[in-house]
């Protein structure tokens, strides 16, 4: 039997009807497969196969069999070609407007950023962001991100979203790069434990134009590296809200090994 004649012709007159209902609405997501002349192309854009007509077909239960086995075949609509969505990826797509759906944030990913952001914390990005570094700053605003570059930089703490595995490359680089910059240009201070300064502090500095014209760069190559880090953080929470993770692990005030070390550095 051909595929045609899966279904009576009353019954297509049918599915026609709805699908042109919800093509007015703006209801047809935009994902098929095509014949490969420009008729059929056309008559596909037209029609438009995608999640709501697999919804008509299993409906009328032409296509059960083939769906529940995951193949493609071939519609009751000349050139198009119907894709078999997967009941996983079916169960995935999140109706959020006339026009649009989403994709459920991937289990993986979500575990894997609720590490990162567990990690580096929103309130130890504040720190850094609010931080000049005119006047000596302590020690600890680097921890954070040397656990970042230590625990978060393998394969197996990459992301299955290839944009957010993009972003928490690049923060990985800016890390780093702030880690390098600040570590070559900052120093232990001489008066006050656990802090550092450009060479001189702020005060001891002030009146001194050789020591002044000495920091003024250093400072400038730190500022910008935790600038530019800050940055890349904010746009990779941007783009994880974006798509609807959970950024609650964010939240909190600090990580315990992050504490952990900082105590240990503090009581040397």
């Amino acid at each position: 039997m051909k595929d045609t004649e899966l279904i009576s012709p009353e019954m297509r007159n049918e599915v026609d009807a709805r699908l042109e209902e919800l093509r007015e609405l703006g209801e047809i997501w935009p994902d098929l497969s095509t014949g490969d002349s420009e008729e059929a192309a056309e008559r596909a854009s037209d029609i438009s196969v995608a999640l709501l007509e697999q919804e008509i077909i299993l409906q009328i239960g032409c296509y059960e069999r083939q769906l529940s086995e995951g193949k493609g075949h071939t519609s009751p609509w000349p050139g198009v070609v119907l894709r078999a969505i997967p009941a996983a990826e079916l169960a995935g797509r999140q109706r959020t407007s006339v026009g649009q759906t989403r994709v459920k944030p991937d289990p993986a990913d979500q575990a894997q950023l609720d590490e990162l952001l567990g990690l580096v914390t929103r309130p130890s990005v504040a720190r850094l962001r609010f931080q000049d570094f005119q006047s000596s700053w302590p020690d600890r605003v680097t921890t954070p991100f040397q656990f970042l570059t230590w625990d978060q930089d393998e394969v197996e703490h990459a992301f299955k979203d290839a944009q957010l595995e993009a972003e928490r490359r690049r923060l990985i680089q800016a890390a780093n790069d702030f880690l390098y910059k600040e570590a070559m240009n900052g120093f232990p201070s001489d008066a006050v434990p656990h802090l550092r300064n450009a060479g001189y502090s702020a005060g001891e500095a002030e009146g001194l134009p050789e020591r002044e014209a000495l920091i003024k760069p250093r400072l400038e190559t730190i500022r910008t590296a935790a600038a530019e880090l800050v940055a890349v953080y904010d746009e990779l929470v941007i783009t994880a809200k974006e798509k609807g993770y959970d950024l609650s692990a964010m939240k909190a005030e600090i990580h315990p090994k992050v504490a952990e070390h900082d105590q240990r550095i503090a009581e040397i």
